[in-house]
């Protein structure tokens, strides 16, 4: 290199690269929450789960401890939690990149987590509207 004084020789190397795509499961630890979802570290870079995408529940913020709790679920979100994800939306240029990912497809979110009954498969749903129906049909019979 003209007008370099150091010393420059040629070099091969074998690199290990990572570039997330669509659709991928990755798991990762949680490193921040924030009002609006919380950050997953996932290998060398970091990907977002909206609040919105976090559980099939009703989710509110706990500021003071930094927590995202399910209403009916009881499950928590918080820092240092092992998590599994789906990468939903990738956007890498030169200079920034932004990870999208969601937890709320069965399998997906904490493995402490139970497994949470969608609400119309619930047993005391399903007892009530048998029940709601049986009574409808003897009023039916009485006519």
């Amino acid at each position: 290199m003209p007008g370099d004084g150091a010393l420059h020789y040629p070099a091969e190397f074998t690199a290990l690269t990572y570039y997330p795509e669509q659709h991928e499961l990755v798991k990762g630890d949680i490193i921040e929450v924030t009002e609006f979802g919380v950050f997953v570290r996932i290998g060398p870079l970091d990907g977002m789960v909206h609040v919105s995408q976090l559980m099939d529940d009703f989710v509110s913020y706990d500021a003071k401890n930094t927590v995202f709790a399910g209403r009916d679920s009881k499950q928590l979100v918080k820092i240092g939690d092992n998590v599994a994800a789906r990468i939903i939306s990738v956007s890498m240029d030169q200079r920034q990149y932004k990870i999208g990912l969601t937890m709320r497809q069965p399998g997906l979110g904490s493995p402490e987590w139970k497994p949470m009954v969608p609400r119309a498969e619930r047993p005391e749903r399903t007892e009530r509207r048998s029940r709601d129906r049986k009574e409808v049909r003897k009023l039916g019979d009485k006519e």
